[in-house]
Formats: C-alpha cells, sequence, structure tokens
C-alpha cells in the first residue's frame, strides 16, 4: 500500500555538526567562553524537557521567525545561566547561537540519507519531508541538495503549524497526491513522528537511532538503510 515515504528532517536525514550540544560549546569558546566539560550532554538534556514541556503544552516554536527566536533564545539563556556565565554576557551569547543555527553550513547530512533516498526514487517511490522547522528550511535544503530528492514537503513554517498536529500530515498528503495511508513517514519522535502520522492517518515507522525503544516498539529502523530491507518497500503496491 505503501507510494510515498515522507521523512522527518533534523535528526534523521541531517543534523547539526558535529552535534548540537557540541556546536553549542564550540560556538561560545569562540566568543571567549568556556563551559564546564559535560555542557554539550547538559544541553540535549535541558533542550530534551524544554520542548517536551512546549510540546504538552501545546505551544508551537516554528511557524515563524519571531516564533522560533524567542523560544531558542529562551532556551540558551536558561542554560548559558545555569552554566555559570555572567548576566552582562548571557543575552548577546544566545542571539549569537540563534544565528548559529540558522546557518545552513553548521549542518550535514547523515552518512545513510543520501543513499537511502536514492535507492527508494530508483524503486519508485515519491519522496517527501514533514518537517517542524522555520521557512528557511528551503535553503538548508538546497544547500544540501536533498531538494532534489523531493517531490512533496511540509515545513511547518511555512504551512502554520506543527507536528504532531494533523494540519502538517494533511498538508504533505495534499502534497503528495495520495491517500495519506498510501504514504509512509519516518521520524525520530515517537510523539511528533510516530503518534502525529498515525493519527492523521498515515503509517509510521521510528527512526532510533540511539537504541532507546529496543524491543518496545515494532514499527522501528535503527538507521535509514534498514528500511531497504522492509517488505513493504521492495517496490510501490
Amino acid at each position: 500500500m505503501v507510494k510515498a515515504i515522507s521523512f522527518d528532517v533534523g535528526e534523521t536525514l541531517l543534523r547539526p555538526y558535529p552535534g548540537f550540544g557540541e556546536l553549542v560549546v564550540r560556538c561560545c569558546a569562540l566568543e571567549g567562553e568556556w563551559l564546564g566539560p559535560n555542557a554539550s550532554s547538559e544541553l540535549e538534556h535541558l533542550a530534551d524537557a524544554f520542548f517536551t514541556d512546549l510540546r504538552n503544552r501545546g505551544v508551537t516554536y516554528s511557524c515563524s521567525e519571531e516564533q522560533s527566536r524567542k523560544t531558542w533564545t529562551t532556551l540558551y539563556i536558561k542554560f548559558l545561566e545555569r552554566q555559570g556565565v555572567h548576566p552582562s554576557r548571557v543575552s548577546h551569547l544566545a542571539d549569537r547561537l540563534y544565528l548559529t543555527f540558522t546557518e545552513p553550513a553548521n549542518y550535514r547530512l547523515f552518512d545513510d540519507a543520501q543513499p537511502v533516498l536514492d535507492e527508494l526514487r530508483q524503486r519508485g517511490f515519491r519522496i517527501g519531508i514533514i518537517s517542524n522547522w522555520e521557512a528557511w528550511l528551503t535553503r538548508l535544503l538546497a544547500r544540501t541538495g536533498l531538494d532534489r530528492s523531493l517531490h512533496f514537503q511540509a515545513i511547518s513554517g511555512l504551512v502554520g503549524s506543527e507536528k504532531p498536529s494533523r494540519q502538517i500530515f494533511e498538508a504533505a498528503v495534499a502534497d503528495a497526491g495520495l491517500p495519506p495511508d498510501e504514504i509512509l513517514h519516518v521520524g525520530d519522535s515517537l510523539i511528533s513522528d510516530v503518534q502525529g502520522a498515525e493519527q492523521a492517518g498515515l503509517q509510521a515507522i521510528l527512526l532510533d537511532r540511539r537504541g532507546h525503544h529496543q524491543g518496545r516498539l515494532a514499527n522501528r529502523v535503527e538507521t535509514l538503510l534498514d528500511l531497504l530491507d522492509l517488505s513493504i518497500l521492495r517496490e510501490p503496491s
């Protein structure tokens, strides 16, 4: 029944390089602010809790540039204050970090991303993205070449809704021109990607690169390469 495959973007097809926490630490160092030895992991734990809270409260963060800037700088300020950065430096560093993460040059594709997209296209599947990302994602897609692999897309900063909302999935379905049950969505979030897609009538698979859900979920892969072995993705139905 699968004729098209949609992918989440962040931490599924690409990521900040060399990593979210590592890039923050490097950026601060370039600004003369040396953070603690565990700063990278501490930021990632804080970010997980921060965005989980937003999602639980139904607060969006990527539907406009203004919304995005406010949300991310709030996170960075919380983190920098916890790291003991002097108050006179916090606001400047938070702004600098926001700009760092809106620069396409600071992102890299995962090694398995482009080969899998190419193979799935060769097998005859339509390929798309459904992403909680600001409108500038289009620039990043162009820089990485991902735009050449896509038949359809839904970006929260352009459609005005975020996963797991039905609206963003429905926008992707409309762009794909297929019934929702003929689209398989792949992403790294159990709530935003898997539950959101299934509630909108799509099929879904969790990309569990870190193995956090081993033995707990049937519709799960650990690399994008694993998708190529799934019987439902041998060729379009």
